[in-house]
């Protein structure tokens, strides 16, 4: 019964343990504010407009990407401004799209931290 299980450590007793893997709980957020992008399409002018949030792996990775939050949402606006409106649209393409968002972010951290999930709150394509 002395035994602490590790699903429920503390984020201070962890040492830095990324917290969604040890606890199942989500990890730190940092709001990357809303972006629209214009889409490839030759035929009309049309445009995705998302918010999204960074999930990262530990707090300590919330310095690191406020410090790169420019970087992280150019790589991020150049990538979805790359898309077709049929890139964006329908659930296997949203998450095709998450999985590349979340590369892309992590790629322009470079350091130690990461982040886990990339969260659309908002996802509008016009």
């Amino acid at each position: 019964m002395g035994d602490v299980n590790p699903a429920v450590m503390s984020p201070e007793s962890s040492g830095g343990e990324e917290v969604s893997k040890r606890t199942g709980v989500p990890g730190p957020k940092v709001d990357l504010g809303e972006m629209t992008v214009n889409l490839k399409d030759p035929m009309a002018d049309r445009y995705l407009k998302v918010r999204l949030e960074l999930e990262l792996d530990k707090e300590e990775t919330r310095t690191e990407v406020e410090a790169r939050l420019n970087e992280i949402k150019y790589h991020l606006q150049a990538m979805l401004s790359g898309q077709r409106v049929k890139d964006v649209n329908g659930p296997k393409n949203k998450e095709a799209l998450r999985n590349n968002m979340i590369r892309r972010a992590n790629a322009a951290l470079g350091g130690k931290g990461r982040i886990t999930e990339v969260w659309p709150s908002e996802w509008v394509v016009q």
